[in-house]
């Protein structure tokens, strides 16, 4: 399956690089990460593919149209997929535990121990930090799903950057 997931990054102009490449750049070590890349990473999602990148058939621009590869977070356009991200992950997260709760009602604590209905594989996806119900991440890979988590990151807008990707799980 696919789906969008977006980084948090910050970037300067003090570089060679343009301020939006730098943000890619930093962005793609994020995603790296939760692909498996590295040594102590273990992979949440089988691949990604940024909105710069035009060579895939099946993801990134392919699948969902032409999107910015990375925009300002104080930008109109940035706010707005900054929203779309973060309600994607406050819609999962709720969703989630609407299943819980009424699993824990209705199921018995044996029930929930052998896994009937993945009751457990709902709990354990309801506390994730990464993976397919997290939506958004900052620059070092991990999941951004609590407001306190989103307000610290968002403290300092000033070369703040989103960056969309295609990840498929």
């Amino acid at each position: 399956m696919h789906t969008l997931i977006y980084a948090l990054v910050r970037s300067t102009d003090e570089f060679e690089e343009s301020p939006e490449e730098l943000a890619l750049e930093t962005a793609k070590l994020a995603f790296d990460k939760l692909v498996g890349v590295g040594v102590d990473n273990t992979p949440v999602f089988d691949y990604y593919t940024t909105f710069d990148d035009s060579d895939s058939r099946v993801s990134g621009p392919a699948r969902y149209g032409d999107m910015p590869a990375a925009l300002k977070v104080d930008s109109e356009e940035g706010q707005q997929m900054l929203e779309k991200a973060w309600e994607s992950t406050v819609s999962a997260f709720e969703s989630n535990m609407e299943r819980v709760r009424r699993q824990l009602d209705e199921l018995t604590d044996e029930e929930i121990m052998n896994d009937v209905s993945n009751s457990r594989y709902l709990l354990n996806t309801t506390s994730r930090w990464k993976g397919s119900s997290v939506y958004l991440y900052n620059s070092h890979g991990q999941g951004i799903t609590t407001e306190r988590d989103l307000n610290y990151n968002l403290n300092n807008t000033d070369g703040l950057w989103i960056v969309p990707a295609d990840a498929h799980f």
